[in-house]
């Protein structure tokens, strides 16, 4: 759907025949969040129904620009999310809220003045930035379609992406933008918090910048429904980092996804022999779909890394602090010359990486 079109009208959505009564809910909330803005009608315009889920219900909504010459304030779009009046959605919503920070690779929240649903709802609602380029999902199902593996210089800047998720669970409340802090006394002091939904869908593909995106646009998590303190809610395994160390294995599934072309649980697991630190060492794994011969392009040490985060036992897995140093002395080194030699070394230059993003995140592109 063009996203400067609204959705027509969702309650004739809710009156087809067959329409699923939870579906029936969702489409009627929306259309309630749809009223609210429409009587605001010079400040925005509701788009559309982008989503439900453990929150309830996501709609994107867009403020018109406003202001004159140098006040002029220039349209965005925002989010909106809101429970369906569940008792656990409403948690679930409450506890999204609450851990929500401020590391800008996490979905921020986005203020509006005079906000429409004040008087509209009971409960508690979400208003949050808006990332323009869709799901990672819906990346990879398009790199699939494409039909070359991602180039290994576009992985590991992913693969960085996603190790500042962990960073900034790991210490939300210290100003580090999403590096290892480096005072030893606060690096000890790692939160444990479990975000328990993260996969393709639950990342976002937000815009480049000139600094650490200027190749690769910036990935958010979003939904953190679900999460919750390691101690209290994993409070049977063995580890001091159980928290940390589950959200590096959940990475690095998003990483076998990337690498693969899919969007799956793994769910065998096996003995690899990968090198690390030019050790070869034997690791029961869950990244099977990535064992040599397969996947011939693959950098070996990018193979090696996510084997060693996908590792069956907790304690098994790298430090986060390990693994922060390691992705981001790959990003900073591997150059296009690193990869002479390789079936695709022609995709790994600067040029052919941004056109391959371009392509995939280009909603008319049919691969």
């Amino acid at each position: 759907m063009n996203q400067n079109n609204p959705r027509p009208n969702l309650l004739q959505l809710a009156r087809q025949a067959g329409t699923d009564s939870r579906y029936l809910v969702v489409l009627r909330r929306a259309h309630e969040i749809r009223q609210c803005f429409e009587q605001e009608a010079r400040r925005f315009v509701f788009e559309d129904l982008v989503g439900y889920g453990q929150y309830g219900v996501a709609c994107r909504i867009l403020q018109r620009d406003s202001g004159w010459f140098f006040w002029r304030t220039a349209a965005k779009r925002f989010v909106v999310k809101h429970s369906l009046g569940d008792a656990k959605e409403t948690q679930a919503l409450m506890n999204e809220i609450q851990m929500l920070q401020g590391a800008s690779h996490i979905l921020q929240p986005f203020a509006i003045t005079d906000n429409p649903l004040l008087q509209a709802f009971d409960g508690p609602s979400l208003i949050t930035e808006y990332a323009e380029h869709g799901t990672l999902g819906a990346f990879i199902v398009k790199a699939a379609a494409w039909g070359q593996p991602l180039p290994n210089r576009l992985l590991w800047r992913l693969f960085l992406c996603l190790l500042r998720f962990v960073i900034a669970m790991a210490w939300p409340d210290v100003d580090i933008k999403e590096q290892v802090p480096e005072q030893e006394e606060i690096r000890a002091q790692k939160s444990q918090i479990v975000h328990n939904d993260m996969h393709t869908r639950n990342i976002m593909i937000g815009s480049f910048d000139k600094d650490e995106h200027f190749l690769v646009p910036i990935l958010k998590l979003i939904d953190f429904g679900l999460a919750r303190n390691a101690p209290s809610g994993l409070s049977f395994l063995p580890t001091s980092d159980a928290g940390v160390k589950q959200n590096i294995y959940d990475i690095g599934v998003v990483m076998l996804d990337l690498i693969t072309g899919t969007n799956l649980r793994p769910t065998r697991r096996a003995l690899m022999d990968v090198r690390i630190y030019n050790r070869s060492i034997l690791i029961n794994s869950a990244a099977v779909a990535i064992a040599p011969p397969r996947f011939p392009n693959l950098d070996p040490d990018l193979r090696g890394l996510v084997v060693w985060c996908c590792a069956a036992n907790m304690d098994d897995r790298p430090y986060l602090e390990t693994l922060a140093n390691i992705i981001s002395q790959q990003v900073e080194t591997k150059t296009a010359a690193s990869y002479a030699g390789y079936p695709l070394q022609v995709n790994e230059t600067d040029e052919r990486v941004a056109a391959i993003v371009a392509r995939l995140l280009d909603p008319s592109s049919g691969t």
